[in-house]
Parts: C-alpha cells; structure tokens; sequence
C-alpha cells in the first residue's frame, strides 16, 4: 500500500441480502507461527480491503478470511501467503506439509574459514532436489558407523557437508559450530542479525554471531566468566551434552521435573571413566537414562570420555537420538473434528501444528455460546474421559490459538488423548464440543 507501507489486503464480499454476516473476520499467521485462530481485525460488511501495518520488509505472512455475525462464523477461506516486499503472493488449499519435512537439507560447516555468513540452514523447499543430490554425495561417510544418523540429520538441515562433498565425520567440532547446529535444531528458520557483539570475543560481522547471539538470547548458551565464547576452540563431549540438553528441555518442558530427579540424583554407574563429582555427572545420568548417550567400549567396560573434543559424527549421533522424532513432526498439521455434545449445536475445528519444535492449536467453532468456552487436551477419548494433559486459552468469540512448550511427538506418544471445550468456566463438567486426536 503506496500511502501507508502496509500489504494491502483485497476480496470480494461474498455476503449477500440472505444472509447475517457483520463482519469480515481477518486471521493472520507470520512465519514461523501458523494462522492465529484469532482473528486479527475484522471489517464491516461491504468493504473489500485491509491495510495491515504491522509487518517488516521480508516477513512471510499468511491470511484468512471468514465472515461472521459475531456468534456462528462461516467456513475460512484458502490461505494467503505473501514475502513482504517481493510482490509474490500464493495460494494454498491442497498442500501436503508432511511432503516437506523429509526433503529439506542444507549443507554444514566443517571450520571456521571455511564457512561463511552466506550459508543456508534449509528451510527453502526449492532447495530440496540440489541437497538431496548433495546429501547422497558425501565422499566419506558410506563406511562410517554413523552414516544413517548424517545423512537423516543432512536431510532435515540440521548438519551440512562440505563444497568438496566431505562431512569429516571424525573431524573436531568447535563452539561456533556447535552453535549452529543447536540453532538448526530449534527450526526457527535463519537467525536474526545481531545488532551488537554477543560476546566479546564473537564479532557480528561473523557468519556464526547470530546462532550464538540468538541461543544466548534464549538462556541456551553462555560464554566464559570473563565475557568470552572462544567459538574457535574445539567443544567437547560434556561441554556439547549439556548444551544439547538445554535445547531438549526447552523444547519439552514437560521433562524438566524428571531431569532434575535424575541429575540430582546417584549419578549413573555405567561409565568406568565418569567422575561423579564433576559438573557433568548429572546431565550425563540423565542423557545415558534417555539412551541419548551411550559411551564407546574402553578395556571391556564403557567409557564416556567427558573432556575429549567431540566429533563430527558424535554430536551428529546425539542430536539424532534427541530430535528425530520432533523433527520429524516439524511443519506437520493435524486437523481434528469438534463435535457437538450438546443441544445447543456447538461444533468446529481444531488443528495442531508443529513450528519451531512447539505444537500450535487452534480452535475454530462454527457456532458457539456467548460465554468464553474453556477448553483442554485431555486423556482418552470423547467416549472414555480423563484427566487433563494440557490446558488451552479459552475459546473466545468462536477461536483461540495455544502454543504448547512439546513437540508434536511428545502429544502422540501419550495417545488417546482428545480435545474438549467446555461450556464455561462455571459448567467445566459440560463438554460442548470435542474431537479425538
């Protein structure tokens, strides 16, 4: 929009004389959060157009439409994607998000001078024929022990290979290095530019400033007592363990109360080398509990070689063990049916999606009350109830849209589970809508 420097949203009024709409209901998602079953704005009948100023050049940003009368909404429209700035808008109504999350790959780092700020983290689907080719192209991995844990990582663009098709599997990993891969991990797409140094010793102009500026942003990283990162120094196990663990639990925040049992707990004797009393010996208890770790035989015993740098192909293997099945569900949307318990014929929609390792769900009713509806994810199934797993944001006006701190992963492997919405906060015992997951 030339006066304001807004996207300019147009349609044609679909309501008629017949019919008891009020209002255009605007539902808007900017990447990486999905479409908010919110609505976003709203406009009178009869008018055709919105101006949304609330976007940066390069934001990708998804619309929706439906009418409403302020109680019954109407069917939603298709999805409207738009890159801020580039003009290209597109529609979709049959996509398959799943046909995605398996073909997206990217390339790693192997050192500092090799790699460069211009590197991709692979989330662009037009990519995807080049880094399967590329991926099938590593030189030196066909024999290695961990060639189905690279190649499974390359594809979903978590580690990379080098120009010359080498991964260097027994290579050295160093700090920055391992910064960027935790961030690939997260899936949130590129890191932003860091404005300032993160660390002293960590220039912004670096290709990995950014990883590392944003997982400190985040409380997953942090630098040495005098204020350095030192990226260029080689990582090792322990040091790469605890920093992978942190990412876990804040993807999976469920599990915080069982690791903190196991880390503060007898440390684990699986391990002839282990030092019981070290910094480490709780998070490597509880990685070795998970089967995230498992140490390599020494004088027919195992060892976990906590100081030794950590290689390529290691930390490969624990990111592995730790993220498959989430990044698995990344981009993934399930679409469950609500419906109606009551006479009152409340009944909908609801989906979850998995972004950025979080599971999304929103809820979308066709018809509803005029109390706000608590709703929640419970055990079982709508026939056969039980006990809440998750608590949702109340449906409001027809919609609510919930970030829950799992992965979609985590919410199937406690199946059956279903989603209830209820009459109100005063009739929790009055299921009005509700859908098997």
């Amino acid at each position: 929009d030339e006066a304001t420097g807004g996207v300019r949203i147009t349609w044609s009024d679909p309501s008629d004389s017949d019919d008891d709409t009020t209002f255009i209901a605007i539902l808007r998602g900017v990447d990486p959060l999905p479409v908010d079953g919110t609505a976003f704005a709203s406009v009178a009948v009869g008018t055709e157009y919105y101006v949304d100023t609330d976007l940066e050049i390069g934001d990708t940003v998804t619309y929706m439409l439906r009418g409403t009368d302020g109680t019954t909404s109407g069917d939603l429209s298709a999805e409207y994607s738009f890159v801020v700035g580039s003009g290209l808008t597109t529609t979709e109504e049959d996509t398959t998000e799943e046909d995605t999350t398996d073909e997206e790959t990217t390339d790693e780092e192997t050192t500092d001078e090799e790699t460069t700020d211009e590197e991709t983290t692979g989330n662009d689907d037009d990519d995807d024929s080049a880094d399967d080719e590329e991926a099938a192209e590593l030189t030196d991995v066909a024999d290695h022990w961990a060639v189905d844990e690279i190649e499974t990582m390359v594809d979903y663009g978590v580690v990379e290979g080098n120009p010359d098709g080498t991964f260097l599997p027994d290579g050295n990993l160093n700090r920055a290095e391992a910064a960027a891969l935790l961030w690939r991990v997260l899936g949130l797409g590129d890191p932003e530019d860091q404005s300032g140094d993160p660390f002293s010793d960590v220039d912004s102009a670096e290709w990995y400033a950014s990883y590392i500026g944003e997982l400190a942003d985040l409380d997953l990283v942090s630098g040495n007592p005098d204020g350095t990162y030192e990226p260029a120094e080689n990582i090792n196990r322990a040091e790469f363990l605890q920093l992978a663990m942190n990412v876990y639990l804040y993807l999976n925040t469920d599990m915080e109360s069982e690791y903190n049992i196991l880390a503060d707990g007898t440390a684990t004797d699986y391990y002839a080398d282990l030092d019981t009393a070290a910094w480490y010996a709780g998070v490597v208890t509880a990685a070795t509990d998970w089967d995230f770790v498992s140490g390599s035989d020494c004088d027919e015993d195992k060892c976990f070689n906590a100081g030794s740098s950590i290689t390529r192909a290691e930390a490969t293997k624990i990111l592995y063990n730790m993220f498959l099945d989430m990044l698995a569900y990344e981009g993934v949307t399930m679409e469950l049916d609500l419906d109606s318990q009551t006479d009152d014929g409340i009944s909908g929609t609801a989906t979850l999606t998995q972004t950025g390792g979080r599971t999304w769900v929103s809820v979308m009713l066709d018809v509803y009350g005029e109390s706000d509806h608590p709703a929640h994810i419970h055990a079982g199934d709508c026939e056969d109830t039980g006990d809440i797993e998750w608590s949702l944001e109340d449906v409001v006006a027809g919609s609510s849209t919930t970030e829950l701190e799992v992965s979609m992963a985590t919410i199937l492997d406690n199946l059956p589970l279903y989603l209830n919405v209820h009459m109100s906060e005063d009739e929790m015992d009055t299921a009005v809508a509700c859908g098997n997951i």
